[in-house]
Order: C-alpha cells, then sequence, then structure tokens
C-alpha cells in the first residue's frame, strides 16, 4: 500500500506544514497582517496565487522535459520512468545502457551531507565556547585569588 491509497492520512502533516508556515510568518511580521486593509490581503492573495500558477509552469516544463528524455531513452511509448527510489528520473545512457539514475536523491544526499557537516562544525564551535567559558572562568578565579594572596600579605 503507498501513500495514495490513504491520501486522508497524510492530513496531520499538512495541517503541521501549515502551522509551521503561519508561525514562521508571526516570527516575521508579528500580528501586523491580523489588522492589514482587506484590499491589501486580497493583493498578497492574488500575488501568491500567481506564483504557484509560475510555479507549477516551471515544473510542468521539467516534467515534460523528463518525458522527452524517457522516450529517447528506449521507452518506446514515452512516459516516465522511475528510479529504484520512486523518483522520476533523467535517463542518461552510460555505455549504451540506460541506468537509473537520480538526480534528485543525488541532491539530497549532498544537502544532508553538508547539514551533517554544519551541525558538526556547530558542536564543535560550542563546546570551544564552553572550553573559552570555563578559561575565562578559571582566569577570574585565579585573579581573585591573587588578588587575596596580595591583600593577605600586605596586612602582614
Amino acid at each position: 500500500m503507498n501513500s495514495n491509497d490513504r491520501p486522508l492520512d497524510k492530513w496531520p502533516a499538512w495541517h503541521d506544514s501549515l502551522w509551521s508556515r503561519m508561525q514562521q510568518g508571526q516570527r516575521e511580521y508579528g500580528d501586523a497582517s491580523f489588522s492589514r486593509p482587506l484590499p491589501d490581503l486580497q493583493r498578497e492573495i492574488s500575488e501568491e496565487l500567481l506564483d504557484v500558477a509560475n510555479w507549477a509552469y516551471i515544473m510542468w516544463c521539467r516534467v515534460d522535459a523528463m518525458r522527452e528524455a524517457t522516450g529517447r531513452c528506449g521507452d518506446a511509448g514515452g512516459g516516465f520512468r522511475v528510479a529504484s527510489c520512486g523518483h522520476p528520473i533523467e535517463c542518461l545512457s552510460v555505455g549504451g545502457e540506460d541506468t537509473n539514475y537520480c538526480r534528485w536523491c543525488e541532491e539530497v544526499s549532498r544537502v544532508h551531507a553538508l547539514a551533517a557537516d554544519v551541525a558538526r562544525a556547530n558542536a564543535e564551535v560550542e563546546q570551544l565556547r564552553k572550553v573559552c567559558a570555563l578559561r575565562d572562568e578559571q582566569n577570574k578565579t585565579s585573579e581573585r585569588e591573587k588578588e587575596q594572596f596580595m591583600a593577605a600579605r600586605d596586612l602582614k
């Protein structure tokens, strides 16, 4: 059974995405949108709908290009070839043999690798901050001890 067999099972994830976007908007704009004049909101919605339509056209062009490419790769009926990952693929021929290459998965793998590198670097920076803070505290302590020693010496 795939996710298309029970599409309403995805409703909570969709709702979570909506809520996340609403929270992001609140962080960026506060609650100002709730008091904007209605014509402004109508204009925003119209612009967003145009953006959605334009992005859909861009996606359609890319899918159409994939469809054309798959037709040249030995799929006599045209249509989509699907990689083992489930994504439509760009058909590449290596040594006269069609591959199951998925540029999407390759790019996602690169992004995940970069994200892991960033997470490691952030962890190292945080560790260095802790070490620096500890050293600063130790230096302050030794300065206080030195001052106390000097004050005690001066009293004698």
